[in-house]
């Protein structure tokens, strides 16, 4: 065991140091199936915070999409197990004073479901400016709300949508469904789940005092963002919310994901497939999904070494997270941007597929 985690440590080590991302802080940590034994995890961390301490496993990062497994995805599961919310409701049922008869009869969300945006297959565009609209944030939510679909609603055969297209907008609906479901407002709902399951190594805010690893200079706000939502429609929408928002610490990523998709049932429900990625060979292809999680297939940011059914969510502030059905956990988080500049994004992409290819072969 010792040996295991001696090599797979320096492996990861080497990739970090050598990714070419631009991050000054980044910290990777793997659980092997089973109680997290000394032995049976392995801690990387390189870099620096925001104070110009050694970045570790208790320093806080910008989790952006992360946020959507880690709090969205299990507040509208629990709707649903609660029986608040009929996950095959169309969005004109669930949300009826959003004026929809006042809209094109097609391309729009009004047929959406709760389960169509859960699995990115609802047919909503995948982002739009909300910070530049200079518009309270209930506004901002029906504007959304009435803006046209981005592509066709995908059909289903035998349970499973036809396609998928990803979408923080369709997510940021979702909030909104949450909301209506459980009678209070997203931020509220978010802060009780966190607060239920004790996560005191993810929140919405940075405790005071903490470890932070530094982001970019926002352009938009002026100023050099640190323990701040990068996502500047999280932002303008007051920094909680569906789509990112969320901060946390490699050892709070992964004992969430641990929870979450722990082996056996909990794992099965989220990687069931639900929605169907574009082919391998399309302009833009994309991994299949299960409940809002990535399922490994042609696309997925796992690389090609998945032995095993796997899943993983990726978030543009150049973090992932990775869970395998024998309950093996892989967590990359790092500060580098990746909608910065084209190579930057390779060299993320780049590591993260390198990075659970290693954690993989080394679990065989």
């Amino acid at each position: 065991m010792e040996r295991w985690s001696a090599d797979l440590a320096a492996g990861i080590e080497g990739l970090l140091r050598s990714a070419g991302t631009g991050a000054s802080a980044a910290v990777a940590i793997v659980l092997r199936p089973g109680s997290p034994e000394p032995g049976d995890q392995v801690v990387v961390a390189v870099g620096e915070d925001a104070a110009g301490a050694p970045a570790s496993v208790d320093t806080w990062f910008d989790l952006a999409s992360l946020t959507k497994v880690l709090v969205t995805v299990p507040l509208v599961l629990g709707c649903m197990r609660q029986g608040l919310l009929d996950p095959d409701a169309p969005l004109e049922d669930l949300l009826p004073d959003v004026g929809w008869t006042w809209m094109p009869p097609t391309g729009t969300l009004a047929r959406a479901t709760p389960m169509s945006l859960l699995c990115h297959a609802s047919g909503a565009a995948p982002t739009t400016p909300l910070y530049t609209w200079g518009v309270d944030e209930r506004t901002a939510l029906y504007r959304v709300l009435h803006l046209p679909a981005g592509s066709p609603a995908p059909r289903t055969r035998d349970g499973v949508f036809d396609h998928n297209a990803y979408s923080d907008l369709g997510f940021i609906v979702l909030g909104e469904v949450i909301a209506r479901a459980m009678g209070t407002t997203f931020r509220e709902a978010a802060a009780a789940y966190l607060a239920r399951h004790a996560d005191e190594h993810l929140a919405f805010a940075v405790p005071g005092g903490a470890a932070v690893a530094p982001m970019d200079h926002c352009g938009w706000r002026e100023r050099d963002l640190v323990g701040e939502v990068h996502d500047r429609n999280a932002a303008s929408l007051g920094g909680v919310a569906p789509h990112a928002g969320l901060f946390g610490t490699a050892s709070g990523v992964a004992a969430a994901v641990a929870r979450l998709a722990r082996p056996g049932p909990a794992f099965e429900e989220l990687a069931r497939l639900r929605s169907r990625g574009p082919a391998a060979d399309a302009a833009a292809p994309a991994p299949d999904r299960g409940l809002g999680w990535e399922i490994a297939s042609p696309g997925w940011s796992g690389g090609s070494l998945a032995r095993g059914r796997m899943i993983g969510q990726i978030g543009s502030t150049g973090t992932g997270a990775w869970a395998h059905e024998s309950g093996q956990i892989a967590i990359l988080l790092t500060n580098c941007v990746t909608a910065v500049t084209t190579a930057q994004r390779a060299a993320v992409a780049s590591l993260r597929r390198r990075f659970v290819e290693l954690t993989t072969a080394s679990s065989g």
